[in-house]
């Protein structure tokens, strides 16, 4: 009778009509203020759902690019340095990245110095190990501020925009895509209207594209007196099929700046960005900018006419750009590390946000956690108003099944395929364990976990796809 009634505990699922942790508004927590990681601008940042970390790379100091790998586990506030396998990429830093997840590794692409256009992966299960994926002539020409989203149905790494590396200041209008199963470089396009250089880049997965705001482009002149355009544009494009760049119509204020962190919120249909510089160039010489740094976190929700609005936060990280952001999808979370700005000095050197009277580099990380999904309306997960044929979310069933001993296994069953996320989180609203995170085609699917180390009580398992969020109650005992 005691182990029937162990196997029921292990088998209950009871639908919520809230989420485990809720916030009503945008918030904004520091997690660290040093400790780890050193302070650097321009680092590459992902979020590692399956390890609850995140995870740092490169970037550049006061001494020059850097190479180092640091992980971050925001569940217990600890910086660990990785000191992987394989040989490490050159020290770069404005390198684009992506997180695989079917893979489950980071991976790097260009950068400054110019020597950096290369394509690199780090392995982030078992002992991790870098490995070269493509030579520095197989693919796009070197750069560097440029960007990178996955897309998770073609899987591939798309990469856009950026400056020449070797030429300062020349934007480029390219967009390439990078396919993992072949290793393959593609020229995707290069028409329509140009972004720009040094903006922020983020994929909208319902309606397959690529939206890009704020950056800069130059005009025309010599290096020393080469001036820039910061842009207030926000731009799209579509990958299946694929498309030009196009504008998008908007209304409110838009994020008018360059080197800033964003994200696109699945949940409630918006990008949401932070941060970034307006910079005056070139008044003096090309390598000695003066930029005013924002601590402004922005959104927009993606209706028929997106509408910018400034997001009212009780706190926020000091005014910064060129920091390293990464998005936890399942957790709705941004994550932003370091940065800083430059302001003109009689030499022509970097001035920080922490002292504006030396030359420091930020340390700290901090958090966004995104406002609660409205159980109906304005969000959830329900297609946006220019979005009427979206498909019906693809999650048909699940159950949560009890094996033995410490194993688990949960079963989903999928309509069409998605991207899906799954965490466990304990009754006060912490993140616990990564149960998975990547793509699943249609059909039924086992997904396989361990509950060891966990605890007896209450438990709640999130399910996130396609801007979909369901929460189910399931009882530990052991």
């Amino acid at each position: 009778m005691a182990c029937r009634m162990r196997m029921m505990a292990f088998l209950l699922i009871a639908m919520i009509a809230s989420r485990a942790e809720a916030f009503s508004v945008d918030t904004w927590m520091r997690l660290a203020s040093g400790g780890g990681a050193s302070g650097r601008w321009d680092a590459a940042m992902v979020w590692d759902a399956p390890g609850g970390r995140c995870i740092v790379f490169g970037g550049r100091n006061g001494n020059g690019p850097l190479n180092d790998t640091w992980s971050f586990v925001p569940a217990t506030g600890t910086w660990t340095q990785i000191l992987p396998g394989g040989t490490p990429p050159s020290p770069r830093a404005g390198a684009a990245y992506v997180f695989d997840s079917r893979r489950r590794r980071l991976i790097v692409q260009g950068g400054w110095p110019p020597e950096a256009s290369d394509v690199w992966a780090l392995s982030l299960g078992g002992t991790p190990t870098w490995t070269r994926l493509a030579e520095v002539e197989a693919g796009p020409r070197e750069r560097f501020g440029h960007a990178a989203v996955y897309d998770v149905d073609n899987d591939r790494m798309v990469v856009s925009g950026g400056e020449d590396a070797y030429q300062y200041r020349i934007p480029l209008q390219d967009t390439w895509s990078f396919t993992f199963s072949t290793y393959q470089w593609t020229l995707v396009d290069t028409s329509g209207a140009f972004p720009g250089s040094s903006g922020a880049l983020v994929y909208d997965p319902q309606l397959k594209r690529l939206l890009r705001c704020g950056g800069r482009r130059y005009l025309s002149g010599t290096c020393a007196s080469r001036t820039a355009t910061t842009r207030d544009t926000l731009f799209e494009k579509r990958l299946n099929p694929a498309g030009p760049w196009q504008v998008v119509s908007t209304t409110g204020v838009p994020p008018l700046r360059t080197d800033f962190g964003a994200t696109y919120d699945v949940g409630l249909a918006r990008i949401v960005a932070f941060g970034g510089v307006v910079r005056s160039d070139c008044s003096g010489t090309c390598n000695a900018p003066s930029e005013v740094a924002f601590a402004t976190t922005s959104e927009a929700r993606m209706t028929q006419t997106p509408d910018w609005q400034v997001v009212q936060v009780d706190s926020a990280p000091s005014p910064r750009g060129h920091f390293a952001c990464a998005y936890d999808s399942s957790g709705r979370r941004m994550y932003v590390f370091g940065g800083g700005h430059y302001a003109r000095g009689s030499t022509g050197t970097c001035v920080a946000i922490e002292n504006s009277r030396t030359c420091e580099y930020a340390s700290d990380l901090w958090v966004l956690a995104l406002k609660d999904i409205p159980p109906s309306g304005g969000g959830g997960g329900d297609p946006p108003p220019n979005c009427p044929t979206c498909p019906p979310p693809p999650l048909e069933d699940y159950a949560i099944k009890y094996v033995g001993g410490s194993q688990q296994v949960i079963e989903v069953v999928f309509t069409w395929s998605a991207a899906l996320s799954i965490g466990l989180y304990d009754i006060a609203g912490r993140r616990v364990r990564g149960i998975f995170d990547g793509p699943l085609s249609a059909g039924r699917h086992e997904i396989r976990w361990s509950s060891s180390g966990l605890g007896s009580g209450v438990y709640f398992v999130r399910f996130l796809y396609e801007g979909k969020r369901v929460v189910a109650r399931t009882i530990l005992l052991r």
